[in-house]
């Protein structure tokens, strides 16, 4: 299978460095454009591929909910909306900057740069652990829906691209990464078949095949991308 995970568009909060997680925040001008051109570089990669994206899904977040719609009309597909695809809980912290969330609980600041610690969370939200098995469930319940040849694109968030790809122990031919996804990027993970694996023992071991891709957002000619290979 050929997933095509989409971050967002940029939003108010993304610009003023607020913690969003399960908050809602509107597009911004930019992140409009963004969700525009994302929607025609997917357009262009079907009709010049002659392939069809069989399922567009969509955390049920506003900011990823019209970054979805904008695929959806590009593409004719009305999106589906998964809850386990949402950023990660923030709890209280959602809506604060990092200097305040830092200011208000100073010892949790020291906590949360072990990156290793799959323990923390904002109070009232979800821990790194919880969220990462969620990122994890939340593919797997997508792939159990489809055939090894369809093509799929989920609207998701920064955080739970870097939870999913961190956690997945995926095949990623540049090794392990920060995986930090901008807004409206492309990030292509490809499921061989289930033939193509020694014995046949893991189906769905995916592969990196494309990170951040985001060409398509500043240049008209990366469009000519959509004209080669699934790979991006």
């Amino acid at each position: 299978m050929n997933l095509y995970l989409v971050r967002h568009g940029r939003t108010y909060w993304n610009e003023a460095g607020r913690l969003q997680g399960w908050s809602e925040s509107e597009l911004t001008l930019e992140g409009l454009e963004q969700a525009t051109r994302t929607a025609t570089f997917f357009a262009e990669m079907q009709a010049r591929q002659s392939l069809t994206f069989h399922t567009l899904y969509s955390s049920p977040l506003n900011r990823t909910w019209y970054t979805a719609g904008a695929l959806g009309q590009a593409l004719s597909l009305v999106p589906v909306a998964v809850g386990d695809l949402r950023e990660m809980a923030g709890g209280a912290a959602e809506g604060m900057t990092r200097d305040e969330w830092r200011a208000h609980w100073p010892a949790l600041w020291e906590l949360a740069q072990d990156r290793h610690n799959a323990d923390f969370g904002w109070p009232g939200g979800e821990t790194r652990r919880t969220f990462r098995d969620r990122s994890l469930r939340a593919i797997d319940t997508i792939l159990a829906r489809h055939s090894p040849h369809d093509h799929v694109i989920a609207v998701t968030h920064g955080g739970f691209i870097k939870a999913y790809l961190q956690a997945a122990g995926l095949d990623d031919p540049l090794g392990p990464r920060s995986y930090d996804a901008d807004n409206c990027s492309i990030t292509y993970v490809h499921f061989p078949p289930v033939d193509a694996h020694d014995g046949g023992n893991d189906p769905w071991l995916g592969c990196l095949r494309g990170f951040n891709q985001t060409r398509h957002l500043h240049d008209d000619t990366a469009l000519q991308l959509a004209n080669v290979d699934v790979e991006l």
